[in-house]
């Protein structure tokens, strides 16, 4: 009895995962649609290179967008 509710709370998990990536996608979408700008995600080596804090500065931002 216990494999079958621990099998299910597993399925839980998996369907909620999904939904949720599947949820975020649609919503990436929505904003490219908007003319929003498209998040731009920072590289870790960029922050070490340029001596950068933790929270990232513009230069990074600006290496990272010309990447696309």
């Amino acid at each position: 009895m216990n494999i079958i509710i621990a099998f299910y709370i597993l399925l839980d998990i998996a369907f909620i995962g999904f939904f949720t990536v599947l949820f975020r996608q649609r919503i990436r979408e929505e904003k490219e649609k908007a003319g929003a700008e498209p998040e731009v995600k920072v590289d870790l080596e960029c922050r070490k290179t340029l001596g950068c804090d933790p929270a990232g500065c513009a230069e990074c931002v600006r290496a990272a967008a010309a990447q696309r």
